[in-house]
Formats: structure tokens, sequence, C-alpha cells
């Protein structure tokens, strides 16, 4: 994965997580960067995570949901991003697993009743 900072932000508030296309086999974060800088350019956020998540066949599923998951978990748990502030967006398969990564999200926090990501769950 690669940052984004658009203004030689020093302190991270508010993060766009962006997640490359390419059909979960092709595609890189290099190839998404362009992308990427528009997005931290024209949007609000202080920073843009530009992820470079493993491809398919060398990784199989899970693999890349894995990544974009660790990838939202560590901007919240870890750099203590409030979760009201993280936009997470995609192209193509990268959209997807965004959707995927939101959907397991919401089933963790109803199923344990607790916030983001517990721990334990």
């Amino acid at each position: 994965a690669e940052w984004i900072l658009p203004k030689d932000e020093q302190i991270i508030e508010s993060v766009v997580i962006y997640a490359h296309g390419g059909g979960f086999v092709a595609g890189s974060h290099h190839i998404s960067r362009s992308i990427a800088c528009e997005i931290a350019l024209k949007s609000k956020c202080t920073a843009v995570l530009n992820v470079n998540y493993r491809l398919a066949p060398e990784y199989p599923f899970p693999a890349a949901p894995k990544d974009i998951f660790e990838s939202l978990r560590y901007v919240v748990k870890r750099l203590g991003v409030e979760k009201e502030r993280v936009v997470m967006m995609g192209d193509s398969a990268g959209a997807s697993l965004c959707v995927s990564t939101l959907l397991k999200v919401k089933k963790r926090a109803a199923s344990c009743n607790e916030d983001l990501m517990p721990g334990g769950c």
C-alpha cells in the first residue's frame, strides 16, 4: 500500500481507502496511483491509502478481502482515525472488495453487539 497526502499533512484525520480494479487477478497500486492522487486532491480527506491487495491465483481467496479488511482495521485501530471519517472506494474488483469489507464489519458489529472490528469477534 502507499499513502498519498495531498497537502503534506502531518496528522491523518480522515482517510479514503482505495482498492484498484483488475478482476482480482491483475492491477496494482502503481496502476491506480493517478486515480488515488485525483481523489486526494479533490476530496476533503487528509490522506488516501492506495491498497495493493494480494492477487489470485498466487494468493487464492480469501487473501484479497483479508487485505482490504486489515487496511481498514489498521486505519481505525492503529492510526486512531474515527470510523465516521473513513471512506472506502474502489473500481471494479476493488469496489467489490470494499463492499464485502463493509458487510463483514456490519455483520461482526451486529453479532458481537460491539463497535467496529472488535478484537474478540
